[in-house]
């Protein structure tokens, strides 16, 4: 998997079924592609008139010099105010009906809005050093829910549609949520920097850092507060050794729902060894979760995960010895 894979799905386009949706796209490029721009604007609202939101998303890259690269990231959601008891953002799947929240008070501000900047600066072919800063009120959409929306129940309810008939269906509610932010959402700052290290030819190290004042941001992306290591070597062409470590940060969930909000300290240990046996089968054997995220190296290979979505890193180390064999027809 490559960025490539994922960008048709980064930035979505807001359709859906019952859903009126007006959108403006605009890719550009200037001056040999030294300045890129990605523009991207959509109002949506559902065929009966009622607004659902607009969103707007500007990336911007530029070449600075033949070494320095700056980007930035512009991103808003807004969204209608809030109903009473309503979450704003998070929904059953099946039914698209909002889960209850009590926390959610009337008429507030739920839209959310992320500027980010980075530079990278290539000191030479094998050693690279990126930073970036990012302010937002973002609790949810940058985490999909996480860890929130895991504290959810449901029972069965009797309900009405919009023709007055009464049901009973099951009625998703999210409890302990007096923990987290509500509407309108403060503003937070998330630091990142990553060193990238290749000294030889068949050896390349990633160093990376992150510090997130929202310290309930968990292991779903590289917004949860770490510092790690990774080390991919290749001591012959068919043999490639994998060596990941993490120490984080987290407010455990547990501790949340216990009201205490104690930060603790979490190590994950991850190996994997891959033989290439030809060119249509491998063999690989691992120890450890360390998540399947697109990794962007010159000599990194993301190895086939016959159990995808799995979280970008486990907290702890996991106590699971894998065998895999690969085989293409």
């Amino acid at each position: 998997m490559t960025f490539d894979d994922i960008r048709p799905f980064a930035i979505g386009n807001g359709i859906d079924a019952g859903r009126d949706v007006i959108g403006l796209r605009i890719e550009s490029a200037l001056w040999d592609q030294k300045v890129e721009n990605l523009m991207d604007v959509r109002n949506v609202h559902e065929t009966g008139g009622k607004y659902v939101e607009t969103t707007g998303r500007d990336e911007l890259k530029v070449k600075l010099t033949d070494k320095l690269t700056f980007k930035g990231l512009g991103l808003v959601t807004d969204l209608p105010k809030t109903k009473a008891g309503v979450d704003p953002f998070i929904r059953n799947p099946q039914s698209g009906r909002y889960y209850d929240n009590n926390q959610i008070t009337d008429g507030t501000d739920p839209s959310v809005k992320t500027g980010s900047v980075g530079l990278n600066y290539d000191f030479f072919d094998w050693l690279s050093l990126n930073g970036i800063w990012e302010r937002t009120n973002d609790y949810y959409l940058g985490y999909d829910g996480f860890p929130r929306g895991l504290l959810n129940d449901g029972n069965m309810s009797s309900m009405s549609d919009a023709y007055g008939m009464r049901y009973r269906a099951v009625r998703n509610w999210l409890y302990d949520q007096q923990y987290f932010p509500t509407a309108p959402y403060p503003t937070y700052d998330i630091f990142k920097a990553e060193l990238r290290f290749a000294p030889f030819e068949n050896l390349e190290m990633y160093f990376n850092w992150t510090r997130n004042e929202y310290e309930m941001a968990g292991q779903v992306d590289n917004n949860m507060n770490h510092v790690g290591t990774e080390i991919h070597y290749v001591p012959a062409p068919k043999l490639h050794l994998n060596l990941h470590y993490q120490y984080s940060r987290w407010k455990d969930l547990d501790c949340i729902t216990n009201g205490t909000g104690t930060v603790y300290g979490h190590h994950n240990v991850f190996f994997e060894t891959m033989y290439l046996i030809n060119k249509d089968s491998d063999l690989v054997l691992q120890f450890g979760e360390a998540g399947r995220m697109p990794v962007f190296g010159e000599m990194v290979t993301i190895t086939w995960d016959p159990y995808p979505g799995s979280l970008w890193r486990s907290i702890d180390t996991q106590h699971i010895i894998r065998l895999f064999y690969r085989l293409r027809f």
